[in-house]
This record gives structure tokens, sequence and C-alpha cells, in this order.
């Protein structure tokens, strides 16, 4: 039988923090839940698309904001739709704080529910 656990997935794709993060998540919510980390929000919609049609719960998406192929609320948006009930978080790096593109992407992430 599989693992019957719901889901947090983490999708960054700067290695170093996705590999923070992984370890963070892992190490603190491993047990309960399966942790799934992925380096790019393509890999992280397919897998999203995957779980949907194998009937996983998904609990938590996590997506860094600032991705070369697609920002973090856009797959947050996208994963809203294959995953209702999960909530969801934009991760903002440090050094973007205090930008206003990355003020700009919060509010709109907020306003269209992601």
């Amino acid at each position: 039988m599989g693992d019957r656990r719901p889901k947090i997935v983490v999708v960054d794709d700067h290695p170093d923090d996705l590999e923070r993060l992984g370890a963070e998540i892992g190490g603190r919510y491993g047990e309960a839940y399966g942790v799934l980390v992925v380096s790019s929000p393509e890999e992280a919609l397919d897998s999203l698309e995957a779980m949907r049609a194998g009937g996983e719960r998904v609990a938590l998406v996590l997506a860094s904001q600032w991705m070369k192929t697609m920002d973090g609320s856009d797959l947050l948006s996208q994963g809203r739709t294959l995953h209702p009930r999960a909530k969801r978080a934009l991760l903002i790096s440090p050094d973007d704080w205090g930008f206003e593109r990355t003020a700009d992407a919060i509010r709109g992430a907020i306003a269209s529910g992601c």
C-alpha cells in the first residue's frame, strides 16, 4: 500500500534554498506528512496533477515567488485549481523584501486567493 499521508509540496528553483527548505520541512513535518521537494514549477504542477488523479491529499504547497519559468503566485493559483482545500504559501527570499515588485506580487496573490 502507498504512502497515504497528506503531502506537503515545496518548490524552489534555487538549489541551496531548496535543499535548506527540504531539510527543514522534512525534519519538522516528515513523520506526519509526505514531503515532496521539487526544483521547478512544471515538475510541481505535474506532481500535483498526478496526486489529484491518484486521489492523494495535498495539505500544503510552498512556492518560491521568483522562479525562472513561472512566478510562485502563478503556480499557487494553478495548484488551487487542482487541490482547492490545500493551504498555499508564497516564499519570499529575505533579499527580496522591501521592493515594490515583491509587494505587488504579495498583494496580487492575496487578492486572487492564492
